[in-house]
């Protein structure tokens, strides 16, 4: 990732660390609870050992997932969830997600949402499973689990804020990337669409949720997106949103990243 890049993807995380954007437990010596809302955490690629400490810390601690409906209509003022409620998104859809994350979630009893860019996934690949994307068919078996629940993650995976600039994804070969974001880019607008209409055609389910690549979005996404079918956004951190509560607006879900997991209130807190 160039420079321009990682200072786009990590400024959100600095502005929210001076104005209030994080939980209060990231930078709290002693937590003993979770007074801000509901914590959502993202992934991307990520090593077995470090998923499976994060997932025993969460089991040990008495923690439960919630699902991206049900985190949505707890904002909305419906149902309310247990008070050690996270919930964990995985973004990109790297074979990773296959790989590592999907058989931790099973053997942990989690779920997950998995925001996956639409136009980079194949029923197979002429790569290394390291370095390729999930096949549909391994979409398909995760989300039929009830433990992976893939939503969208825009269909080219470009940044929204300057659309239609590529940006690479985590875990996957840049080359075959750049090769997929080659050419000329679709309307906002019309990669919404595709992006949920893809998912409906392969996996022949609903895609209300829809993540923005690189955490970031717009006030015109928003609304592209609204037209499109989503019904929520998920972004990265947002200044003076803590985490999400009954009342804050589900277009601007706000997530942390992984790396915090074990900063939350319990034993064994990093």
């Amino acid at each position: 990732m160039n420079i321009r890049m990682s200072w786009r993807k990590n400024w959100p995380d600095l502005e929210a660390m001076l104005f209030g954007g994080f939980p209060s437990f990231v930078t709290s010596r002693n937590p003993s609870a979770l007074p801000d809302g509901i914590p959502v955490f993202c992934y991307h690629a990520a090593d077995a050992g470090t998923v499976d400490a994060d997932f025993a810390f969460l089991k040990d601690n008495g923690y439960r997932t919630c699902t991206a409906d049900e985190l949505s209509t707890y904002m909305n003022g419906g149902q309310m969830l247990h008070d050690r409620t996270v919930a964990l998104t995985v973004d990109d859809g790297a074979y990773n997600l296959y790989d590592v994350l999907f058989p931790c979630l099973r053997r942990y009893g989690f779920n997950a949402t998995a925001f996956v860019p639409t136009a980079f996934i194949r029923d197979s690949y002429d790569l290394p499973n390291r370095s390729r994307p999930c096949t549909w068919e391994e979409l398909r078996e995760m989300d039929s689990s009830g433990h992976v629940d893939v939503q969208a993650h825009t269909h080219a995976h470009r940044y929204v804020p300057n659309w239609p600039e590529p940006v690479d994804l985590v875990g996957i070969d840049p080359a075959f990337s750049r090769e997929v974001q080659q050419g000329a880019a679709l309307p906002i607008e019309e990669d919404f669409s595709l992006a949920k209409n893809r998912i409906l055609d392969k996996l022949g389910k609903s895609a209300p949720h829809m993540a923005f690549p690189m955490y970031s979005g717009t006030d015109k996404a928003v609304n592209c997106g609204i037209v499109a079918g989503y019904e929520t956004f998920w972004w990265g951190t947002l200044p003076g949103r803590r985490a999400n509560k009954p009342g804050d607006p589900v277009t601007h879900i706000v997530r942390i990243s992984s790396e915090f997991l074990r900063r939350l209130p319990g034993r064994g807190r990093v």
